[in-house]
């Protein structure tokens, strides 16, 4: 196969790894991968999960559950595990975020995680993702499955990408959720009861979230929602330079749509919203309307605090593709999702095979 080099030391690891009991999961195979790539000079490679899956199938890998056996940790086995987080996490970071292992962040035991201020502005920005154990339209939703990751994996995995978050934080009231997410490299807030029901309003759990992290209340919150899979480390970037450089202060994630949009009346008509029936617009002629995806808000966490507002002041938008807009809130919109990720998937295949073989076609037509 391709990359075969990348694949044996890859193999090679994983192989250690099951003889030492330690559980191998799909991002833990595309870190290591990344970072062999890296070792052995291969610039071309990409740890996609199109790779991942080929190379399960070629090793015969299964999916390996996490062990849930208790432990009772104290003196040193509490010191043997903290220096096992932080060796992962230095391990995941160095090779999905191309950080240098002194600028890392460590483990201790009240799960703090903190990598100080943003390298760009100075503004501490923190990033936070409210992940409820409860749901409504798929149980559990937040651990859901898309390929070879839960939603907050994958969540928390574009958060690290994106290298412009000073602090990741999930605020959970379940501890499978606060599990994923400190294997993930988050710090975990336990958050009060009141705050995780179905009908406590997200500005609530941000500002219970903030009177107990006092330290993050002068920087700038980027709330994140890790039922928006096809998050892009891109948009964060952009997102939190618009609020960190002050040209805007606050920003939102927003889809543009070309809907022709009707209201009901009470008395059971319905009446246009944004089209006069008589002059119907045309795609070509109309700009459309930008409405919010929920993927993310930016702003400074004393408006959410002070104001309990998300958008204040000069709100400005990271526009992002439809494609990218799904929000799973149904398990319909699970299986398109899982749909659209088998197709990037396989898009993303077809243009490295593509590169292989124009590299192939370059090596021999060289004169010797």
């Amino acid at each position: 196969p391709k990359n075969y080099n990348v694949d044996e030391a890859v193999y090679e690891w994983y192989l250690q790894q099951t003889a030492a009991n330690v559980p191998v999961r799909g991002i833990d195979l595309r870190a290591a991968a990344d970072h062999f790539a890296q070792s052995l000079g291969i610039t071309n490679f990409v740890a996609s999960s199109g790779w991942l899956h080929k190379f399960k199938s070629r090793h015969n890998v299964s999916n390996q559950a996490i062990s849930k056996k208790s432990i009772s940790v104290g003196g040193d086995s509490a010191e043997k595990i903290t220096n096992e987080l932080n060796a992962m996490k230095n391990t995941a970071y160095t090779a999905h975020c191309k950080r240098e292992p002194t600028a890392l962040p460590t483990y201790n035991e009240d799960c703090n995680f903190s990598s100080g201020m943003s390298s760009v502005t100075g503004v501490h920005v923190t990033g936070l993702v409210l992940a409820r154990g409860g749901s409504v339209g798929i149980p559990r939703k937040n651990l859901a499955t898309l390929g070879d990751e839960t939603l907050l994996e994958r969540c928390l995995h574009t958060m690290r990408q994106a290298q412009c978050l000073s602090s990741i934080w999930v605020s959970t009231d379940d501890s499978e959720i606060a599990r994923v997410a400190g294997r993930s490299g988050a710090n975990v807030h336990w958050r009060q009861a009141y705050t995780a029901t179905s009908h406590a309003s997200s500005v609530t759990a941000i500002q219970e979230f903030l009177l107990k992290h006092t330290e993050c209340e002068s920087g700038v919150l980027c709330l994140v929602q890790c039922t928006s899979p096809f998050l892009q480390p891109r948009y964060l970037r952009e997102g939190v330079m618009q609020v960190t450089t002050g040209a805007s202060d606050s920003v939102f994630a927003a889809v543009r749509s070309h809907a022709l949009r009707w209201t009901e009346a009470d008395d059971g008509f319905v009446t246009p919203l944004n089209l006069n029936p008589a002059q119907r617009p045309t795609r070509q002629h109309w700009a459309g309307e930008l409405c919010e995806t929920g993927m993310f808000y930016i702003t400074a966490a004393s408006t959410v605090m002070e104001r309990g507002l998300l958008q204040a002041g000069r709100v400005g938008v990271v526009e992002v593709s439809p494609e990218d807009s799904i929000d799973i809130d149904k398990p319909l919109d699970l299986m398109l999702a899982e749909c659209q990720l088998n197709f990037k998937r396989t898009q993303l295949d077809s243009k490295q095979e593509t590169l292989a073989h124009e590299n192939e076609a370059d090596a021999h037509s060289l004169p010797l």
